[in-house]
């Protein structure tokens, strides 16, 4: 389910889904800051993966639209599958002009145990950014939907294993030029908006999520499985 934390961090409220919508396994949302609303991630991690959750499943994995305030997030008829291209939709960002958003697709054949849904490549390797269209869609109102999608990163391509790619594109940042950041499992590697890659910030571990902070918004925080850092 989706929850809304006040600033103080004191006050949780659940958004929703009400009866009637089940969910995998929410990993990432980000706010849509110009149609106030929601875009999350749904793989299923819990159930083909992790073991901590049982059916009923969503054999969608899908990429979700959903209002973030709370009296139209409890309406069901809002909530929207925008994308279902991945096979384990992970990451989502948008950039800083809210025009183009971003996916990580995840999954590896060793992580499966139990019961598997879709797969477009069973047994194989995901490890992608998707790059989308944000766009609004007149039928639904304010309602966003993706288009235009198309494979940005692929860490399996040799030519990101030629320069030292390893494991998965997890959290996804942008900085405000809009260039990519992608903690992977060589540390954060940074590509521009086109998808070229730019360099990498070596971190040993790894890194699995990253945001920007500090008082001007100039000092990258990334976390591993272990720790946290400030390169």
């Amino acid at each position: 389910s989706l929850w809304h934390i006040d600033k103080t961090l004191s006050v949780a409220t659940r958004l929703g889904p009400e009866a009637g919508l089940t969910l995998n396994s929410p990993n990432d949302l980000v706010l849509h800051k110009s149609s106030g609303h929601l875009l999350f991630t749904d793989p299923a991690y819990g159930l083909e993966s992790q073991g901590f959750r049982a059916a009923p499943f969503d054999t969608a994995k899908a990429v979700w639209a959903v209002p973030s305030h709370p009296q139209k997030c409890s309406d069901l008829a809002e909530w929207r599958r925008v994308d279902r291209r991945a096979d384990e939709p992970n990451g989502v960002l948008l950039s800083p002009d809210e025009k183009t958003a971003y996916v990580s697709d995840v999954w590896s054949g060793k992580w499966a145990r139990g019961k598997q849904l879709r797969h477009a490549c069973p047994g194989g390797e995901r490890s992608c950014v998707f790059a989308y269209d944000f766009v609004h869609d007149g039928q639904h109102g304010s309602a966003p939907s993706l288009a235009n999608a198309r494979k940005l990163i692929d860490l399996c391509d040799k030519k990101e294993v030629d320069t030292g790619a390893e494991g998965y594109p997890d959290g996804l940042k942008c900085d405000v030029r809009g260039n990519l950041y992608a903690g992977c499992g060589d540390g954060v590697r940074v590509y521009s908006p086109d998808g070229s890659y730019l360099g990498r910030i070596k971190v040993k571990g790894g890194v699995s999520n990253l945001c920007f902070g500090g008082h001007d918004g100039k000092t990258l925080h990334c976390c591993s499985t272990r720790r946290g850092h400030s390169p």
